[in-house]
């Protein structure tokens, strides 16, 4: 079996699949359609489907293209009804967590075939799997996994589940649990980290057939108990086999055990003979909070810009306060014939009170500070960010845009520094007028002054 360690939960999906495109339809689109392995076939081991992700993709989106071949399993029985998206975006489910279409659309690629492409993806196992499905490690379907994701960890906030939940996952007969489950590493921890989407059921009785009894080297099911936050969705309303009821975890959860083995008999079907024995192992799920919706990831890039610019303009107004203290501002303020003035009369050559800071006017007359100066010249630079929070988040993924307000934010406290220089360097420049103008004007005219000075 292909296991992580603890370091690799604290990794994240991230470090597993790359980073998601912010255009998310085409991205998926592109990911099944388009990018190496979309048209490798495979079949699925519960119910024998042979298909293509390509093919997968086209009747998800469009149910009215999929044929009765498509719905057949390996007994040629009708078990797959596919649902329009657009339909299942109204139930009760979806609109209860928020998802969007896209979500939508990723749960229920993953309740069919596609379940083996992602895990074969996360788990990077069998290789030769990976190695098909991926071209090579081209396409990861890092967007599509990263969506299903973020529709699971909506369901299973709001999911009411009894107390005490127990939930059971069959291991195929094929696993065995790694050493890390049994002995603890220097650290003390004990467990094993599942790379893939963790499927698993409230039946005990399905977990055995899964279990690996008939014909498993291994026979095991694991047990587990809910909690408040490691908790699997279930996903049945957007099921393509609305008949289970499944409850899924979200990849690179940590699996560790939680109490002794013990192992049943399993009788078969007519109840009159042993099939055989099934170890039972209760296991803790850690679910991994490093996991995020859509909107969280679309408006991190956002999120990270505007704190970035926030800790720039504390930043900006330790600067200019230093180099008015350095510069002898509070000198030239006190020669400056300009440092007082009619509010009236300041306000008719186009000066904004707005601008002013507390106590520089008292109705009649404006006293003009150098403390004043610095806080306009803040504001100036408070003001882009201002503008800047205003953008839609996806704008911040268009690398043209984002390029832009990077400049812009760079720029401004830029121009924040030009004009308090401007009003240290250059006689001419009075205190009212630089409080009237904003600082971007200051700024070209003190580079005009730099280059008098330099001719």
């Amino acid at each position: 079996m292909s296991a992580g360690i603890v370091d690799d939960f604290h990794k994240g999906l991230t470090d597993r699949v790359g980073l998601p495109r912010p255009d998310i339809g085409k991205a998926m689109m592109e990911e099944h359609c388009v990018l190496p392995g979309c048209r490798e076939r495979f079949t699925t081991s519960n119910y024998g489907v042979t298909t293509e992700p390509r093919r997968e993709f086209e009747i998800v989106l469009d149910p009215s293209n999929c044929t009765r071949e498509d719905c057949l399993d390996k007994h040629d029985k009708e078990v797959r009804q596919l649902r329009s998206p657009e339909v299942l975006l109204q139930g009760d489910l979806a609109r209860g967590a928020g998802l969007d279409l896209h979500e939508v659309r990723a749960v229920v690629l993953y309740t069919g075939p596609m379940f083996v492409v992602y895990n074969a993806v996360l788990r990077q196992f069998p290789a030769e799997d990976w190695r098909r499905f991926t071209g090579e490690g081209v396409n990861r379907y890092a967007t599509t996994i990263f969506v299903l994701v973020s529709a699971v960890v909506k369901i299973a906030r709001v999911m009411k589940l009894p107390t005490g939940l127990e939930l059971f996952r069959g291991t195929g007969g094929k696993m065995e649990l790694p050493e890390s489950f049994f002995k603890a590493d220097p650290q003390g921890r004990m467990g094993y980290m599942e790379f893939g989407f963790l499927s698993t059921t409230a039946s005990k009785e399905v977990a055995l057939e899964y279990s690996g009894v008939k014909g498993g080297s291994t026979p095991m099911v694991l047990r587990i108990v809910t909690g408040s936050i490691d908790r699997g969705a279930c996903i049945k309303d957007l099921s393509q086999y609305p008949g289970e009821r499944e409850y899924l975890w979200v990849p690179c959860s940590f699996i560790a055990p939680d109490g002794p083995l013990s192992v049943e008999l399993v009788t078969s079907e007519e109840g009159n003979s042993e099939s055989g024995v099934v170890t039972i192992v209760p296991v803790r799920i850690n679910a991994n909070l490093k996991t995020e919706t859509v909107e969280e990831l679309v408006e991190g890039k956002k999120i990270r810009h505007l704190e970035g610019f926030r800790y720039q303009i504390l930043e900006v107004r330790r600067n200019l306060e230093n180099l008015a203290l350095s510069g002898g501002a509070e000198d030239k303020l006190a020669k400056d014939p300009w440092r007082e003035m009619r509010q009236q009369e300041w306000v008719e050559v186009g000066g904004n009170l707005d601008s002013l800071g507390p106590g520089q006017s008292d109705g009649t007359t404006i006293t003009f500070t150098v403390a004043g100066f610095v806080s306009k010249l803040v504001g100036d630079v408070e003001a882009v960010r201002q503008r800047h929070s205003l953008l839609p988040a996806a704008n911040y993924h268009n690398d043209r845009i984002y390029r832009r307000v990077v400049e812009e934010m760079l720029r401004a406290g830029s121009a924040a520094m030009s004009a308090m220089r401007s009003y240290l360097e250059d006689e001419q420049k009075s205190i009212e007028l630089l409080m009237r103008d904003s600082c971007f004007s200051s700024h070209g005219a003190f580079l005009s002054f730099l280059w008098r000075g330099i001719g």
